[in-house]
């Protein structure tokens, strides 16, 4: 009798959302990439893929499809240290701090498309106004 074993498939996507402290514009042009590219290498090196990375001066959205072996908290945590610690390390006069909390809304695969769009328009959307107000909530009022 031959076994057949189920695999689980399983297929999250999660649009993730944090603020500078105190919604300072803390991240620049000149911190933008090396902030951006922390963000990627934590969440990888946490086993996930990136798909989309944006913000703004004060604010950043990520988009990620996460396996089941991750923990939101410990993968939010990991992203907002690294990037921090990043940034601390390279210009210790201009230390990045994030605000505690965060924002996690999970996808139908359906919409990964339109919000990968949305992130990486961020800061034309936010100089026309074409916001969606429930992706820019980022857990603090």
């Amino acid at each position: 009798m031959e076994t057949e074993f189920l695999r689980t498939r399983l297929e999250v996507y999660l649009h993730i959302v944090w603020a500078t402290c105190g919604r300072q514009p803390l991240i620049d042009a000149t911190i933008e990439r090396l902030v951006y590219k922390t963000i990627q290498q934590q969440a990888i090196s946490s086993g996930c893929e990136v798909i989309a990375t944006g913000g703004l001066a004060d604010h950043v959205h990520v988009l990620l499809k996460v396996p089941s072996t991750v923990s939101l908290a410990a993968l939010a945590k990991r992203m907002k240290g690294g990037s921090s610690r990043a940034q601390s390390l390279a210009a210790p006069d201009n230390p990045l701090q994030w605000q505690s909390s965060y924002s996690a809304t999970s996808l139908h695969r359906s919409l990964v498309p339109r919000v990968k769009d949305y992130i990486q328009t961020q800061k034309e959307r936010h100089a026309s106004r074409t916001l969606w107000d429930e992706f820019e909530v980022t857990g603090e009022h």
